[in-house]
């Protein structure tokens, strides 16, 4: 029989498990953190340049740091 501790850590475990994984708002497949994409249908983790594509990863960036395209105005696409 399980002790109250062990159910406790393998909870804990399971939770921080959780925590490190990215889940994909569309296909709900998870992904590893440092994914910019679904591994399973592709739909970008966060927003991304709608010139090439590449990831905004910076909360407050205003250029795309790969082509160099403006991001305000609503030049991203949303994906959360």
């Amino acid at each position: 029989m399980e002790s109250d501790a062990h159910r406790a850590e393998v909870r804990i475990r399971a939770e921080n498990r959780e925590h490190q994984f990215k889940r994909c708002i569309s296909c709900r497949a998870v992904g590893y953190p440092n994914d910019f994409y679904c591994p399973h249908c592709g739909t970008p983790f966060g927003p991304a340049c709608r010139h090439c594509g590449t990831p905004v990863s910076h909360p407050v960036a205003v250029y795309c740091v790969e082509c160099g395209a403006k991001l305000a105005g609503g030049e991203t696409t949303r994906t959360r």
